[in-house]
């Protein structure tokens, strides 16, 4: 059990919500940093593609008086269009959220994680940046660019307490996906070898073995997906 703070981006739902109720059950003081607050005291509304109100938000954290040990960057959004329907803000937007979101968030949080000298981030990504898919281009090049960074980061990183290391969830049953989405129907599902979509609990657990025992973990990628990725 720790007696430290940790902070997901995306907490409010999905599998950000069940990060941050992985991180309570592990002792954390899991804050959610989300464009809508929640219910608890530790649900803040913010947009994490604003620099200086994740900034805010984080120095909020760090002033309960327990250290920040954990970052979980979950926040994100998916959008499917055919690379001739995107248009530069298509790009502009998933590119800030997803990628300038995790640079936020670890900007602001990683000074806090050096001076307790311990740290675990943990950016969340996708299957799609590892194996590409049609009419997500947008969304995998983002989610791409995450593990570029993440990887660079844990390379800065290696002489410190501070580690950085990537999840990359296959599709996963929340309501990200529409109850229409082809990933609900059987011949997507027949293609996968587990036959089923991936449960928000499971990229958790994926996250609480990074941050719980993955000390050896140095920006690598554990890939829960049901074997649509191998």
């Amino acid at each position: 059990m720790s007696d430290a703070a940790a902070i997901v981006t995306g907490g409010g739902g999905g599998i950000g919500q069940a990060i941050v109720q992985e991180l309570e059950e592990m002792g954390y003081a899991a804050w959610s940093l989300d464009l809508t607050a929640g219910p608890r005291e530790r649900d803040l509304a913010v947009d994490v593609t604003d620099r200086i109100a994740v900034s805010a938000a984080v120095t909020r954290v760090a002033s309960k008086g327990r250290p920040v040990e954990v970052l979980v960057t979950v926040a994100g959004t998916f959008i499917e269009l055919a690379v001739t329907d995107v248009t530069p803000a298509h790009w502009q937007e998933t590119l800030r959220l997803h990628l300038g979101g995790t640079v936020n968030a670890c900007r602001a949080a990683l000074p806090l994680m050096l001076d307790a000298g311990r740290g675990s981030i943990v950016a969340i990504t996708s299957d799609l940046a590892l194996s590409g898919a049609p009419s997500a281009a947008p969304y995998a090049a983002a989610k791409g660019a995450v593990i570029g960074f993440i990887r660079s980061l844990a390379l800065e990183l290696a002489d410190t307490p501070v580690r950085a290391n990537l999840v990359a969830p296959g599709p996963t049953d929340t309501p990200m996906i529409p109850p229409d989405a082809h990933y609900r129907e059987e011949p997507y599902l027949s293609t996968v070898p587990a036959r089923r979509l991936v449960r928000p609990d499971e990229i958790s657990r994926a996250v609480r073995f990074l941050v719980e025992d993955g000390d050896f973990y140095v920006g690598q990628i554990i890939s829960p997906n049901a074997g649509v990725v191998m």
